[in-house]
C-alpha cells in the first residue's frame, strides 16, 4: 500500500479542520421542533476590542421533515448566543440578506417584537418556504468574555407562517469560538498509523532503487 503526500496532507486536513467548528443540534422530535432539525455553530471571532467580541454565528435549519402545511414558510428566526448583544448585521441568508430585515429582539405573535435581551432576530416575508434546508450566517457583537459556552444555554426560535402559528423556542448547546484544536487520541491514532504506512512506503521504495 503506497500513501501519497498528497493523501497524506489530506489526511491530517481533516483530522484537524472537521473538528473545528462547534455546533449543537437539535431535532426532529423536540418540543416544539415541528419535524425540523435546528443547528446553531459557532464560526468564530470575527473581530474583537476592549471592550466587544463579534463572533459569526451559523443558523441552519432543515424543514425537509416540517410536519405542518406543506405551503407555511419560515417568516422569522431569532437566536440567542448571550445575554446582552451590543449589535448584529446578517452575512448571508435565504435569497439574499435584503430580503431580511435584522433587529435585536426574539419572536412573538407579531413577528420580531419581542424585545428580549441578548435575541437577534430576522424577519422576511416569504423567501424560505418549508421542504428545503436554509442556512442563516449572523455577525452578532457581545460584551467581552459573555459568549454562551455551556451545555444549552444558548436559544433558537423561527416561526412558520402565518403569523400566530407554530413558533419553535428552544435551547440549544453553542460550542467555543472556533481553534486549532488538540487531536483526539483516536484521531492522533489514525495520524500516526498514516505516517508509519507512509515511511515504510517510502523505505520500500528506496530500498527497490
Amino acid at each position: 500500500m503506497v500513501v501519497r503526500r498528497g493523501t497524506l496532507t489530506l489526511l491530517v486536513s481533516v483530522l484537524f479542520c472537521c473538528a473545528s467548528l462547534q455546533a449543537g443540534t437539535i431535532g426532529p422530535s423536540c418540543g416544539s421542533c415541528f419535524g425540523g432539525t435546528y443547528t446553531l455553530t459557532n464560526l468564530g471571532l470575527v473581530t474583537s476590542t476592549a471592550t466587544t467580541q463579534t463572533f459569526q454565528i451559523s443558523y441552519v435549519i432543515d424543514s425537509t421533515g416540517y410536519t405542518g402545511s406543506s405551503t407555511n414558510y419560515i417568516q422569522q428566526v431569532a437566536v440567542k448566543v448571550a445575554s446582552s448583544v451590543t449589535g448584529a448585521s446578517l452575512v448571508s441568508a435565504p435569497a439574499g440578506i435584503g430580503f431580511w430585515n435584522v433587529s435585536l429582539n426574539n419572536i412573538s405573535n407579531n413577528g420580531c417584537t419581542g424585545g428580549g435581551s441578548g435575541w437577534v432576530c430576522a424577519d422576511d416575508g416569504n423567501h424560505a418556504p418549508v421542504g428545503a434546508v436554509y442556512t442563516w450566517i449572523f455577525n452578532i457583537q457581545v460584551p467581552t468574555g459573555t459568549l454562551f459556552t455551556g451545555t444549552n444555554q444558548a436559544s433558537i426560535q423561527a416561526n412558520y407562517n402565518p403569523p400566530m402559528g407554530l413558533i419553535v423556542s428552544e435551547d440549544i448547546t453553542l460550542g467555543p469560538p472556533r481553534q486549532v484544536p488538540e487531536p483526539t487520541s483516536g484521531a492522533l491514532s489514525l495520524l500516526v498509523g498514516g505516517l508509519g504506512v507512509w515511511c515504510w512506503s517510502r523505505y520500500r521504495s528506496r530500498a527497490r532503487a
